[in-house]
């Protein structure tokens, strides 16, 4: 009664076994165990052949532990599923106007830029939920991968230097070095992202698309500027509400306008001055925040 997987399921089963250690433990085990029955299957069989009860409840009894240890490899599968449970969670904020730098047990270490959070979880502590922008320098270790979460998308990475900035529709991955994946359900396939890429995904339908990114100007933040290359204009007022104060946001008239530039943050207050002179737009306050419209309409 060997383990196996057909040709139709494996490229699952290989997903299932790499997105968490424990995955690999748990079918570790049950192989161990599936050896053990098969090795032993003579003895097995002839210990339940022994006249000890009539044959017809051996037969039961057999039935009833076979579906017993069906059972609780299925309880085992479904545990292992869940890369949370048992898990210790930690969670992350950044004070507006300042970076946090947070250290993870295997050597990962990660900068939280200013009004950003970060939940971090699993029992390897490889499953992160992001909301904001980090820069992420993770060791590489092709035995495990790093899970990093933010609305309907989802980051894999065995180890690599890259940013992800979020946005509310929208999400943009810069790659200083390495490689990894986007996934998402409105995505037909998964988004490789390498070294000096820049993966941006926005609209609704949604768009991806890669521009060249130089490694000195991701995650910038770090430095007092905030680098853009054709981002849309929804994720870059994403990004300057971080720093700002206020919450800023794009007129859909204008939210798939692209912008290019460099905005030095300084203590945030002139960011969206500054957008509405280079790309000719206008803040009109609305409900406690400020919605970017072309300038003719206000």
């Amino acid at each position: 009664m060997a383990l196996q997987h057909s040709d139709a399921d494996w490229d699952g089963f290989t997903v299932w076994l790499e997105a968490d250690p424990a995955h690999r433990k748990a079918y570790d085990a049950i192989a161990i165990v599936d050896d053990l029955v098969e090795r032993n299957r003579d003895a097995l069989a002839a210990a339940q052949s022994r006249p000890v009860v009539p044959p017809a409840v051996s037969r039961v009894r057999w039935k009833l532990a076979a579906v017993a240890a069906v059972g609780v490899l299925a309880l085992v599968l479904s545990w292992s599923r869940l890369p949370f449970v048992g898990a210790e969670s930690h969670s992350y904020t950044a004070q507006a106007g300042k970076v946090q730098q947070i250290g993870l047990p295997d050597g990962t270490r990660i900068t939280l830029a200013a009004a950003s959070s970060l939940t971090v979880a699993g029992r390897d502590q490889r499953h992160l939920t992001l909301q904001g922008s980090a820069y992420f320098d993770v060791p590489h270790d092709p035995a495990r991968r790093m899970i990093i979460e933010s609305g309907n998308f989802q980051v894999r990475d065995i180890g690599t230097r890259f940013e992800i900035a979020t946005a509310p529709a929208g999400i943009r991955v810069s790659v200083a070095e390495g490689e990894l994946t986007v996934t998402a359900r409105n995505l037909a396939q998964s988004l490789p992202v390498t070294a000096g890429q820049q993966l941006v995904v926005s609209g609704i339908p949604t768009t991806a698309e890669y521009v060249a990114v130089a490694a000195q100007d991701i995650a910038s933040w770090r430095s007092g500027r905030l680098v853009f290359h054709n981002a849309p204009l929804s994720q870059v007022v994403a990004e300057i509400s971080r720093y700002g104060g206020v919450e800023v946001a794009a007129d859909p008239q204008v939210a798939d306008r692209r912008f290019s530039g460099v905005l030095t943050i300084g203590d945030g207050t002139a960011l969206v001055g500054r957008l509405e002179e280079i790309m000719g737009l206008a803040a009109q306050q609305r409900d406690g925040s400020l919605h970017l419209v072309p300038a003719g309409d206000q």
